[in-house]
Protein backbone atom coordinates (compact mmCIF):
# COMPACT_ATOMS: atom_id res chain seq x y z
CA UNK A 1 0.00 0.00 0.00
CA UNK A 2 0.99 3.80 -1.04
CA UNK A 3 0.38 6.07 1.93
CA UNK A 4 0.43 9.77 0.67
CA UNK A 5 0.14 11.90 4.40
CA UNK A 6 -0.41 15.55 3.25
CA UNK A 7 -0.37 18.61 5.54
CA UNK A 8 -1.55 22.25 4.67
CA UNK A 9 -3.53 24.57 6.62
CA UNK A 10 -5.52 25.17 3.59
CA UNK A 11 -8.63 23.61 3.00
CA UNK A 12 -8.43 24.65 -0.93
CA UNK A 13 -4.83 23.44 -1.00
CA UNK A 14 -5.31 20.12 0.29
CA UNK A 15 -8.31 19.85 -2.38
CA UNK A 16 -5.92 20.54 -4.90
CA UNK A 17 -3.00 18.25 -4.46
CA UNK A 18 -5.67 15.67 -3.40
CA UNK A 19 -6.98 16.21 -6.67
CA UNK A 20 -3.47 16.42 -8.46
CA UNK A 21 -2.37 13.03 -6.74
CA UNK A 22 -5.55 10.89 -7.79
CA UNK A 23 -5.09 12.49 -11.69
CA UNK A 24 -1.45 11.13 -11.57
CA UNK A 25 -1.91 8.22 -10.07
CA UNK A 26 -4.52 6.72 -12.40
CA UNK A 27 -2.31 4.89 -14.34
CA UNK A 28 -0.01 3.96 -11.54
CA UNK A 29 -0.34 0.42 -10.96
CA UNK A 30 -0.02 1.58 -7.31
CA UNK A 31 -3.20 0.99 -4.46
CA UNK A 32 -3.20 4.03 -2.74
CA UNK A 33 -5.01 6.11 -0.16
CA UNK A 34 -4.55 10.11 0.96
CA UNK A 35 -4.64 10.93 4.87
CA UNK A 36 -5.22 14.37 5.00
CA UNK A 37 -4.43 16.69 7.66
CA UNK A 38 -4.29 21.00 8.77
CA UNK A 39 -1.99 21.03 11.56
CA UNK A 40 0.75 19.15 12.83
CA UNK A 41 -1.16 17.54 15.89
CA UNK A 42 -1.00 14.52 18.21
CA UNK A 43 -3.57 13.19 15.15
CA UNK A 44 -1.06 13.26 12.61
CA UNK A 45 1.92 11.93 14.52
CA UNK A 46 -0.31 8.98 15.68
CA UNK A 47 -1.06 8.24 12.51
CA UNK A 48 2.24 8.03 10.78
CA UNK A 49 3.74 5.90 13.33
CA UNK A 50 1.03 3.42 12.53
CA UNK A 51 1.07 3.82 8.98
CA UNK A 52 1.96 0.40 7.03
CA UNK A 53 3.80 0.43 3.11
CA UNK A 54 5.33 3.49 1.12
CA UNK A 55 4.87 6.90 2.12
CA UNK A 56 5.06 9.92 0.52
CA UNK A 57 5.00 13.23 2.37
CA UNK A 58 3.46 16.44 1.31
CA UNK A 59 4.01 18.94 3.73
CA UNK A 60 3.53 22.42 4.30
CA UNK A 61 6.27 24.84 5.95
CA UNK A 62 4.44 26.83 8.16
CA UNK A 63 0.92 26.05 9.68
CA UNK A 64 0.07 26.50 13.45
CA UNK A 65 1.20 24.78 16.16
CA UNK A 66 4.63 23.21 14.01
CA UNK A 67 6.66 24.06 11.12
CA UNK A 68 7.11 21.23 8.27
CA UNK A 69 10.58 21.01 9.21
CA UNK A 70 9.96 19.94 12.83
CA UNK A 71 7.38 17.57 11.70
CA UNK A 72 10.02 16.03 8.97
CA UNK A 73 12.80 15.66 12.11
CA UNK A 74 10.14 13.62 14.17
CA UNK A 75 8.90 11.74 11.18
CA UNK A 76 12.41 10.82 10.76
CA UNK A 77 12.73 9.56 13.96
CA UNK A 78 10.16 6.69 12.67
CA UNK A 79 10.65 6.48 9.19
CA UNK A 80 13.82 6.83 7.32
CA UNK A 81 12.75 5.40 3.52
CA UNK A 82 9.72 7.80 3.40
CA UNK A 83 9.60 10.67 0.66
CA UNK A 84 9.55 14.39 2.35
CA UNK A 85 8.19 16.53 -0.30
CA UNK A 86 7.73 20.45 1.10
CA UNK A 87 5.50 22.93 0.03
CA UNK A 88 5.90 26.60 0.68
CA UNK A 89 4.38 30.12 -0.01
CA UNK A 90 7.50 31.58 0.06
CA UNK A 91 10.99 30.91 -1.81
CA UNK A 92 13.06 31.91 1.00
CA UNK A 93 11.80 28.68 3.29
CA UNK A 94 13.59 26.71 0.69
CA UNK A 95 16.68 27.72 1.96
CA UNK A 96 15.73 26.69 4.98
CA UNK A 97 14.81 23.60 4.45
CA UNK A 98 18.43 22.74 2.48
CA UNK A 99 19.75 23.38 5.68
CA UNK A 100 18.54 20.70 7.73
CA UNK A 101 19.73 17.04 6.94
CA UNK A 102 16.59 14.13 7.01
CA UNK A 103 16.46 13.75 2.92
CA UNK A 104 13.57 15.82 1.25
CA UNK A 105 13.35 14.90 -2.12
CA UNK A 106 12.33 18.50 -2.90
CA UNK A 107 10.41 22.11 -1.92
CA UNK A 108 7.85 23.74 -4.24
CA UNK A 109 6.89 26.97 -4.31
CA UNK A 110 2.52 27.33 -4.07
CA UNK A 111 3.15 29.72 -7.48
CA UNK A 112 0.57 29.39 -10.81
CA UNK A 113 2.21 26.04 -11.69
CA UNK A 114 3.16 23.92 -8.15
CA UNK A 115 0.31 21.21 -9.11
CA UNK A 116 2.86 20.27 -12.17
CA UNK A 117 5.87 20.66 -10.17
CA UNK A 118 4.24 18.28 -7.55
CA UNK A 119 3.60 15.78 -10.45
CA UNK A 120 6.49 15.69 -11.54
CA UNK A 121 7.83 15.28 -7.56
CA UNK A 122 5.19 12.52 -7.16
CA UNK A 123 6.54 10.26 -10.11
CA UNK A 124 10.07 11.02 -9.23
CA UNK A 125 9.10 9.23 -5.47
CA UNK A 126 7.41 6.67 -7.20
CA UNK A 127 10.65 5.34 -9.20
CA UNK A 128 12.68 6.04 -5.72
CA UNK A 129 10.49 3.71 -3.69
CA UNK A 130 10.08 1.20 -6.39
CA UNK A 131 13.74 0.62 -6.33
CA UNK A 132 13.78 -0.50 -2.41
CA UNK A 133 13.09 -4.37 -1.67
CA UNK A 134 9.49 -4.96 -0.62
CA UNK A 135 6.87 -8.12 -0.15
CA UNK A 136 3.50 -8.10 -2.28
CA UNK A 137 0.77 -10.22 -0.64
CA UNK A 138 -2.69 -10.53 -0.12
CA UNK A 139 -4.37 -11.37 3.13
CA UNK A 140 -8.02 -11.14 4.19
CA UNK A 141 -8.65 -10.17 0.30
CA UNK A 142 -6.46 -6.53 0.45
CA UNK A 143 -3.57 -6.39 -1.18
CA UNK A 144 -0.11 -5.03 0.64
CA UNK A 145 3.17 -3.96 -0.16
CA UNK A 146 5.55 -3.79 2.58
CA UNK A 147 9.08 -2.96 2.50
CA UNK A 148 11.29 -5.72 3.82
CA UNK A 149 12.99 -3.24 6.45
CA UNK A 150 9.76 -2.97 8.03
CA UNK A 151 9.05 -7.05 8.28
CA UNK A 152 10.91 -7.94 11.12
CA UNK A 153 10.28 -12.05 11.30
CA UNK A 154 7.53 -14.07 9.34
CA UNK A 155 6.59 -17.41 11.21
CA UNK A 156 4.75 -20.32 10.32
CA UNK A 157 1.67 -21.07 12.48
CA UNK A 158 0.26 -24.26 13.43
CA UNK A 159 -1.48 -24.81 10.05
CA UNK A 160 1.14 -25.69 7.83
CA UNK A 161 0.15 -23.46 5.10
CA UNK A 162 -0.80 -20.43 7.06
CA UNK A 163 1.74 -17.74 8.03
CA UNK A 164 2.42 -14.26 10.26
CA UNK A 165 4.14 -11.55 8.71
CA UNK A 166 4.98 -9.27 12.38
CA UNK A 167 6.24 -5.79 11.83
CA UNK A 168 6.58 -3.16 14.37
CA UNK A 169 2.65 -1.93 14.06
CA UNK A 170 1.03 -5.04 13.28
CA UNK A 171 0.42 -8.98 12.59
CA UNK A 172 -0.59 -9.74 9.02
CA UNK A 173 -1.79 -13.83 9.11
CA UNK A 174 -1.12 -14.90 5.21
CA UNK A 175 -2.34 -18.32 3.73
CA UNK A 176 1.13 -19.22 2.52
CA UNK A 177 3.74 -21.53 3.40
CA UNK A 178 6.90 -20.00 5.04
CA UNK A 179 9.03 -21.21 1.67
CA UNK A 180 7.01 -19.15 -0.30
CA UNK A 181 7.75 -16.05 1.17
CA UNK A 182 11.99 -17.14 1.70
CA UNK A 183 11.88 -17.82 -2.54
CA UNK A 184 10.43 -13.89 -2.71
CA UNK A 185 12.65 -12.17 0.11
CA UNK A 186 16.26 -11.33 -0.61
CA UNK A 187 19.54 -12.41 1.63
CA UNK A 188 18.89 -9.99 4.49
CA UNK A 189 16.25 -12.98 5.65
CA UNK A 190 17.51 -16.01 7.32
CA UNK A 191 15.67 -18.85 9.42
CA UNK A 192 16.31 -18.57 12.46
CA UNK A 193 14.71 -21.99 13.01
CA UNK A 194 12.84 -24.32 10.89
CA UNK A 195 9.66 -22.57 11.07
CA UNK A 196 10.83 -18.77 11.05
CA UNK A 197 12.78 -15.90 8.94
CA UNK A 198 14.35 -13.49 10.88
CA UNK A 199 15.21 -9.91 8.82
CA UNK A 200 18.94 -9.88 9.99
CA UNK A 201 19.40 -6.29 9.49
CA UNK A 202 16.71 -5.57 12.21
CA UNK A 203 18.33 -7.64 14.68
CA UNK A 204 20.42 -5.86 17.16
CA UNK A 205 21.42 -9.28 19.35
CA UNK A 206 21.03 -12.83 20.39
CA UNK A 207 20.59 -14.35 23.54
CA UNK A 208 22.15 -18.06 23.49
CA UNK A 209 21.14 -18.91 27.01
CA UNK A 210 17.34 -17.54 26.45
CA UNK A 211 17.00 -18.77 23.02
CA UNK A 212 15.93 -15.52 22.32
CA UNK A 213 16.27 -13.06 19.41
CA UNK A 214 16.10 -8.88 19.65
CA UNK A 215 14.65 -6.48 17.45
CA UNK A 216 16.70 -2.89 16.99
CA UNK A 217 13.18 -1.78 18.61
CA UNK A 218 13.05 -4.17 21.64
CA UNK A 219 11.02 -6.76 19.96
CA UNK A 220 11.45 -10.17 20.73
CA UNK A 221 10.95 -13.69 19.28
CA UNK A 222 12.15 -17.19 20.81
CA UNK A 223 11.84 -19.18 17.65
CA UNK A 224 15.65 -19.19 17.68
CA UNK A 225 17.38 -22.63 17.13
CA UNK A 226 20.86 -22.87 19.34
CA UNK A 227 23.49 -22.35 16.75
CA UNK A 228 21.57 -19.32 14.99
CA UNK A 229 23.97 -16.03 14.39
CA UNK A 230 23.35 -13.27 12.02
CA UNK A 231 26.89 -12.71 11.91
Amino acid sequence: MLNFVICDDHPKIIKKVTNEIDKTMFNQDFDYEKHCFFDYDDKFFEKIKNLVGFKIYILDISVKTKTGIEAAKIIREHDLNGVIIFLTAYEEKGLEVLKNEFQILTFIVKDSDYLAKLKSAILKSLKLLNCQKYLKFSAKGINYQLLESEILYIYRETLPRKSVIVTEQTKFFVNKPLNFFEKLLTENFVKSHRACLVNKKRVSACNQRKKLIIFDNGMETDLMRSKFDVA
